[in-house]
C-alpha cells in the first residue's frame, strides 16, 4: 500500500511536468495562507531553502492541491525524496488555460467575423486574453545548504481573425479613428520566461550575539511584447492605407537580485518573542526595439530601475498549549526611476516603472496577524479523547497602513503632424502625498484535519477587498492533501 501511494504521487507530479512547464512563489499551505505565513505545516517546509531539513521524513513526502476545475484550471503539486547524502524537492504550479476573449459587451460574433464598437482593441489587453502560466522548480539540499532553481513561463494571447469596425472607430487608441468601415485582424502576445536561482542555509548563522538564517537569489526575466493590426480592407476587399494605427513589437530583460536576512530574535520572555529582519529586491528593466509613442515610453534603449527595501518585525506568542498567535509588520521602502522620472515611497510601488508608465500599482505597509486554535482544547476541558484533537482552526487578518509617495512624474504626450512624424511634449508634475486605502484588506480562515500523523487534509478561504469594485469583496478557496513516509 505504501509503495502504491508513493507511485501515485510520482505519477501525479510527472504528469504535471510532462503536460507543461505570477512571478514564481514558494508553495504555501492553506494553514500558512490563512495565517499569513505565521504558522504552517510540511508543505511550507519541503521547498524552502532555509527549512527543508526540518521536514521529518524517512523516505518521501508529496502533496496535491485540489480546486474546482472552473477556477482558472490551476494545478499545484510537490514531491520530496530524501537520500542518504542529499535531498531533492520538486514543485509545480500553473494554469494550463484560463481567461476569455472580449465578451458581447464589446463585440458581436457572427459568421462574418467580429463587429466591434466603443472600446479600442488595444484596451482589451488589460481585461481579456488566454493565459498559460507555469512554474516549476527543483530544490537540492545538502549539508546545511539549500539550492533552488525555478522557472516561470507566462504567455497571454488574443487572436481575433476578422474584425469588422465601423467608421469612427479607433482600433489602436491612437487618437485618430477609421474614416470608413473596414475589416482587419488583431493579434496580441505577451510572453516571458524567468529562471531564478536561490540559496539559503538551514543552520543558524552567528552574528555577534544574534543568530539568523539568510537567503539570497538572482533572477532574469526575458520578455516579448507584440500587438499587430493587419490587412485593413474596405467592405469590397480593397486595401486601406492606415498610417495612424501602428503595430508594435518589443522585448525586454529584467535582471533582479534579492536577499533576506531572515528573522533575527532580539527579545524573548514570558510575553513572547520579538524578531526583526530586512529583505531587499533590486531590478532593472532594459527595453529593446519598439514604438515609444504607442507603449508609454517602452521603446528602444529605455532603462528603468526599482529597489524595494523591506524592514519587518515579527511577534510570536503562545498563550497556552492550545492557542497561539503571531503578527508581522512589513514597511516596504521603494525607490525607482527612468531617466528624470524618479520616485520614493513608503509602500512597494512594484510595477510603477518596471511595467511602464507612471501609474503602477500602489502598495502599502501592512500588518498581518495569524491565530491558531487546537481542537485538543476540548479534550483538555472534558478529559476525554475525541476526534476534535485531530483538528486545528486557523484564521488571520491583514490591515493596510498609510502610504507616502514622493514622485516626479514626466508624462509623454505624443502628437502627429502633417508629414506623419511624431513629436513628444513632456509635462512635469511633482507629487508628495500620504494616502490610505481600505484598512482591513483581507480576512482569512482555515481548518486542518490530521488524518494520521503522516497525512494532513488542509483547507482555507480568504475574503479580500475587490481590486476592481470598491466596497466589494472576492473570495478564494484552497485545499490540499499531503502524505509523507
Amino acid at each position: 500500500m505504501k509503495k502504491l501511494i508513493f507511485l501515485i504521487c510520482i505519477a501525479a507530479l510527472v504528469t504535471q511536468f510532462a503536460v507543461s512547464q505570477e512571478q514564481f512563489a514558494d508553495p504555501a499551505s492553506p494553514t500558512s495562507a490563512s495565517t499569513y505565513g505565521r504558522f504552517g505545516n510540511d508543505i511550507d517546509l519541503f521547498f524552502s531553502v532555509n527549512d527543508w531539513a526540518a521536514l521529518d521524513i524517512s523516505k518521501w513526502f508529496g502533496f496535491l492541491r485540489m480546486e474546482p476545475i472552473e477556477l482558472d484550471n490551476d494545478w499545484e503539486a510537490g514531491l520530496a525524496i530524501k537520500f542518504e547524502k542529499f535531498y531533492l524537492g520538486f514543485y509545480y504550479y500553473g494554469t494550463f488555460f484560463s481567461g476569455t476573449l472580449p465578451n458581447t459587451k464589446e463585440t458581436t460574433h457572427d459568421e462574418t467575423g467580429t463587429s466591434v464598437t466603443g472600446v479600442p482593441l488595444a484596451a482589451f489587453r488589460a481585461l481579456y486574453g488566454i493565459t498559460r502560466n507555469n512554474n516549476f522548480g527543483l530544490l537540492f539540499g545538502i549539508g546545511d545548504h539549500g539550492i533552488k532553481f525555478t522557472i516561470n513561463s507566462a504567455l497571454k494571447t488574443i487572436d481575433i481573425p476578422i474584425v469588422t469596425a465601423p467608421a469612427g472607430y479607433d482600433p489602436g487608441s491612437t487618437g485618430t479613428a477609421l474614416t470608413e468601415e473596414a475589416n482587419f485582424y488583431y493579434r496580441s502576445r505577451e510572453d516571458s520566461v524567468t529562471p531564478k536561482l536561490q540559496w539559503g542555509t538551514t543552520k543558524d548563522m552567528q552574528i555577534g550575539r544574534f543568530t539568523t538564517r539568510p537567503s539570497a537569489s538572482v533572477a532574469l526575466t526575458v520578455g516579448f511584447d507584440e500587438e499587430e493590426y493587419g490587412d485593413f480592407e474596405d467592405l469590397y476587399g480593397n486595401k486601406i492605407e492606415r498610417d495612424n494605427v501602428e503595430s508594435f513589437s518589443g522585448n525586454h530583460i529584467i535582471p533582479v537580485l534579492g536577499f533576506d536576512t531572515g528573522a533575527v530574535s532580539f527579545f524573548k520572555g514570558d510575553w513572547g518573542l520579538l524578531s526583526f529582519g530586512v529583505s531587499d529586491e533590486f531590478g532593472v528593466m532594459i527595453n529593446g526595439e519598439g514604438d515609444p509613442d504607442n507603449k508609454d515610453g517602452k521603446g528602444e534603449g529605455t532603462v528603468a530601475w526599482r529597489n524595494i527595501l523591506t524592514p519587518y518585525a515579527v511577534f510570536e506568542y503562545q498563550a497556552s498549549d492550545h492557542f497561539k498567535l503571531a503578527a508581522k509588520l512589513n514597511v516596504p521602502l521603494s525607490f525607482g526611476g527612468e531617466g528624470d522620472n524618479n520616485y520614493f515611497s513608503v509602500g512597494a510601488q512594484e510595477d510603477k516603472v518596471i511595467k511602464g508608465g507612471t501609474d503602477g500599482l500602489t502598495g502599502y505597509p501592512t500588518l498581518e496577524a495569524g491565530f491558531q486554535l487546537l481542537g485538543s482544547l476540548y479534550d483538555s476541558i472534558t478529559g476525554k479523547t475525541t476526534i476534535l484533537s485531530r483538528f486545528v482552526l486557523n484564521w488571520g487578518i491583514k490591515a493596510n497602513l498609510p502610504n507616502y509617495t514622493n514622485q516626479g512624474t514626466y508624462t509623454e504626450n505624443p502628437t502627429k503632424n502633417g508629414d506623419n512624424t511624431s513629436s513628444v511634449v513632456y509635462t512635469t508634475d511633482k507629487k508628495k502625498e500620504w494616502s490610505t486605502q481600505q484598512i482591513v484588506q483581507t480576512i482569512t480562515a482555515g481548518l486542518s484535519f490530521y488524518i494520521t500523523e503522516k497525512a494532513i487534509l488542509d483547507a482555507g478561504v480568504d475574503i479580500s477587498a475587490s481590486e476592481t469594485t470598491p466596497g466589494d469583496y472576492d473570495a478564494k478557496f484552497k485545499a490540499t492533501i499531503s502524505v509523507k513516509y
